[in-house]
């Protein structure tokens, strides 16, 4: 082989790890749990439930949403960059979403971007 065929291979091989590693590093699993107490930092899931409130953030332009869900659970939902939606979403609204549960202040919450809140009709 030659040595020009040589670093091609390599920087295929190359390629194709760091394709492989990022697809298991920043995609979500195919299929979301369905939300409970017992999820994980870091797990992806899936709830529904009412608005029962909506705010934006101080700075960022963040928006923060709780839902209660049909267990009675008050969740607290954060979306990055989200604040545009806030016109959008009506209290006691019924919606359904998906993301990655995180911990902010010692506080709970789902990290979802604002194309994966769907409403349920």
């Amino acid at each position: 082989m030659q040595s020009e065929e040589k670093i091609v291979v390599i920087l295929l091989v190359m390629a194709s790890l760091s394709l492989l590693v990022s697809y298991l590093t920043f995609l979500p699993e195919s299929e979301y749990q369905e939300y409970s107490d017992s999820a994980e930092i870091g797990d992806w899931v899936q709830a529904e439930g009412i608005i029962r409130e909506a705010r934006t953030t101080d700075t960022g332009g963040h928006l923060i949403l709780y839902i209660q869900d049909g267990e009675g659970r008050r969740i607290k939902i954060f979306v990055p960059e989200g604040a545009e939606m806030r016109s959008s979403l009506n209290l006691g609204e019924r919606i359904v979403l998906r993301g990655r549960v995180s911990e902010y202040r010692g506080e709970r919450e789902i990290v979802v971007d604002s194309e994966e809140i769907d409403r349920v009709e």
